[in-house]
């Protein structure tokens, strides 16, 4: 097993658990450009991901995120999903979008 440490890269954590990211639906929130959850988007873009589901409260914020993925790979499937974490009718409405946009898949901590 990979060990990582304060210096690992993101590109060695793709590396090591590639078999876990290609071809495969991801949730991340808090998504925007320049943040850090746009770079696990990005890095998992470069790992192969099949689809990139971006829930995030501010969607304009997000936006450039989807030009970047599709510079890496066009067949990227990408999906905006508004989601404020503090609003509980926001989040239900997001789980519902997400559920019917992607297969179900354990998911990895």
């Amino acid at each position: 097993m990979a060990s990582f440490n304060e210096t690992t890269t993101s590109e060695e954590i793709v590396e090591a658990f590639s078999s876990r990211i290609k071809g495969r639906t991801f949730v991340i929130t808090g998504a925007a450009a320049q943040s850090l959850g746009g770079q696990t988007v990005l890095s998992l873009a470069r790992g192969g991901a099949a689809h990139v589901i971006i829930a995030t409260r501010t969607i304009k914020k997000a936006e450039p995120l989807l030009s970047e993925i599709a510079s890496i790979d066009s067949s990227i499937k990408t999906t905006l999903v508004p989601c404020d974490l503090t609003d509980h009718d926001q989040v239900r409405s997001a789980a519902k979008t997400i559920s019917v946009c992607t297969p179900a898949n354990p998911l990895y901590r």
